[in-house]
């Protein structure tokens, strides 16, 4: 079976054929994004602003992934089995090219988290105390993957499952 690297914009030029799609993706970015009132009004949708790839390493990370599985498929077994490389354009693999490409399809893999952390007292980046308390707000509590103070490597399923628990346990005085 024949495996292309491609895109979504290069469907139209595999016509009848196969294809495959390898994405590139930061388990541990340093880029940080914001989310902010847009008004006084609480009905009003909120600013987010995600920064991707802002933070100069995780772009420099992201044209090192484009690079190894263009090494990949250019080397056997790979190249036996492809006929060609969509996109990137592989006329220009310069690390502009790259950088553009990867600004284009960047993507979060949906599994966000740390928006909204838990830390110590001292820590001003820490909306949530211990006991997942919103600071400044009585009667609040967050208990998802928000909470978490760094963003983990792997599905976020089990981490939220946890923190659910441990705040019905906080919610119930159990702990």
């Amino acid at each position: 079976m024949p495996i292309v690297y491609l895109d979504r914009d290069a469907l139209d030029a595999l016509k009848d054929d196969y294809g495959v799609t390898i994405t590139t993706v930061l388990i541990k970015p340093k880029s940080r994004g914001e989310v902010r009132l847009a008004s006084a009004d609480p009905a009003a949708m909120p600013l987010v602003s995600p920064n991707l790839l802002k933070h100069p390493d995780d772009m420099q990370a992201m044209i090192d992934g484009q690079r190894f599985f263009l090494r990949a498929f250019d080397e056997k077994p790979l190249a036996e089995r492809t006929r060609g490389i969509v996109s990137p354009d592989p006329a220009d693999l310069s690390d502009e090219a790259l950088r553009t490409h990867c600004k284009r399809f960047v993507k979060t893999n949906y599994h966000p988290a740390s928006t909204a952390r838990m830390g110590a007292d001292g820590d001003r980046m820490a909306v949530l105390d211990a006991r997942l308390r919103v600071r400044g707000v009585d009667g609040l509590r967050v208990c998802d993957m928000s909470a978490v103070p760094n963003i983990n490597a792997g599905n976020t399923t089990a981490p939220a499952m946890m923190l659910g628990d441990r705040c019905a346990d906080l919610i119930m005085g159990r702990l």
